[in-house]
């Protein structure tokens, strides 16, 4: 299957390095742009409350994750038609370091400012009862 699989992207690849009369390539590009909506459209229309999956993990997050790997999806399914593998991985590559030194940065924040407000809190508290 894999072999197979692999046959059918070189032929894809083969097919999309042919040069397209314009109202061919227009036509492609009208297909994609259509199957693209439709996916967006469907997946907003079946993401909700009722899937116990989503609410057990928690909405924000599964709203976060949902919306990131759409966009990582389009990202490399444009990446792919393009033939620019190099710059996406280079790009995933920059976003998780980048991202790993932003949230090294928040927690280290966090652990040192949350326990200060905390104390401040407790203490008012004190002061008023």
């Amino acid at each position: 299957p894999f072999l197979l699989l692999k046959a059918l992207a070189a032929l894809a690849f083969s097919l999309l390095d042919a040069p397209f009369p314009p109202f061919l390539a227009a036509t492609f590009d009208l297909l994609i742009g259509a199957t693209l909506m439709l996916h967006l459209l469907t997946s907003i229309n079946e993401f909700g409350g009722h899937q116990t999956d989503l609410t057990g993990t928690g909405m924000i997050v599964s709203v976060f994750s949902v919306l990131y790997l759409n966009f990582m999806f389009i990202v490399l399914s444009i990446a792919v038609v393009t033939g620019s593998y190099a710059e996406y991985w280079s790009y995933v590559k920059t976003a998780f370091a980048t991202a790993a030194e932003y949230y090294q940065a928040i927690w280290a924040w966090l652990t040192v400012n949350v326990p200060l407000a905390l104390d401040a809190l407790r203490q008012t508290l004190k002061e008023l009862l």
